[in-house]
């Protein structure tokens, strides 16, 4: 029972200290900085996030046989990654012309079953 008041006071306290924090730092000007600094920080954790959640990788090789050249291993000595990073700039390049998310999600369907069936993507 205690440990409920306790915790109900502390919300409400914190609630207002906080504002109080950021009512000082609005004043003083640094609010658009902040502000400037957690918008590079999400997009940095956003492309971080990409390429962990994003996999596409192609199975295709130069070559024939046990020599050949693996296309995915050297699209990633180039920037691993590239692949998964190409394919969500085309998503967002689809969103900026107001494509149905919908459309995106069946084309995205249709084109993986279509590489799988021909043996260019993994």
């Amino acid at each position: 029972m205690i440990t409920v008041a306790i915790r109900y006071i502390c919300s409400f306290k914190g609630y207002e200290l906080g504002a109080n924090y950021l009512e000082k730092i609005q004043k003083s000007g640094l609010m658009s900085k902040f502000m400037l600094a957690a918008a590079i920080l999400g997009v940095m954790v956003i492309g971080g996030m990409t390429n962990e959640l994003v996999v596409m990788q192609t199975l295709l090789a130069i070559g024939k046989g046990d020599s050949a050249t693996q296309i995915q291993g050297i699209l990633d000595g180039i920037l691993p990654g590239m692949m998964s990073l190409g394919i969500t700039g085309f998503y967002y390049y689809l969103m900026k012309k107001k494509v149905n998310v919908l459309w995106m999600i069946i084309g995205t369907a249709i084109f993986g079953i279509l590489c799988a069936q021909f043996g260019i993507l993994k």
